[in-house]
């Protein structure tokens, strides 16, 4: 299964990620290097702990320069200038396979302004409802069973107990 062909929108409005760059533009390099590392992976480890440190020793002349000398992020979130405000679309999914009943030539386009996805039984509308609460942030998590013999599945929510904060 692909879900590609994912085509920046034109900017809208000021984005969290835009705030973060905003914010850390006037950072020392210590500071933009372990604020980078910590949006990107999460968490740092021991070793790039280290590093900023020895980066945050040599900004003060209190140590020489790290080496092999560590490259300061130009942003903090990774992405190349103008492009943290730009919303992603996706255009279609194709080439799916194992996936309810979907075979590997269905597909589904979307449209820049709405979609609606109708059609007969075994057409493929589960299988793609599935695809996208698998890959876009959804609060449940759908899992379809095969009826056996009957060409229909049914389809189980599961909530997770943070369900209930998230409203």
């Amino acid at each position: 299964m692909t879900v590609q062909d994912v085509q920046a929108a034109p900017p809208s409005q000021v984005t969290v990620w835009d705030e973060l760059e905003i914010w850390a533009k006037d950072f020392s390099p210590w500071q933009k290097l372990t604020l980078a590392w910590a949006v990107r992976y999460g968490v740092l480890t021991a070793e790039q702990i280290g590093q900023v440190y020895s980066v945050f020793l040599h900004g003060f002349g209190l140590a020489d320069e790290p080496s092999p000398k560590l490259e300061i992020p130009a942003t903090i979130t990774g992405k190349a200038s103008g492009l943290a405000s730009q919303k992603p679309r996706l255009l279609r999914i194709h080439d799916v396979s194992g996936v309810n009943a979907l075979t590997p030539s269905a597909e589904l386009v979307f449209s820049p302004q709405l979609t609606l996805v109708y059609g007969g039984n075994g057409a493929g509308k589960s299988g793609f409802a599935r695809i996208l609460t698998n890959v876009c942030f959804s609060i449940c998590r759908c899992s379809f069973v095969r009826m056996p013999g009957t060409g229909s599945s049914t389809r189980s929510m599961q909530r997770s107990p943070q369900d209930e904060f998230r409203r």
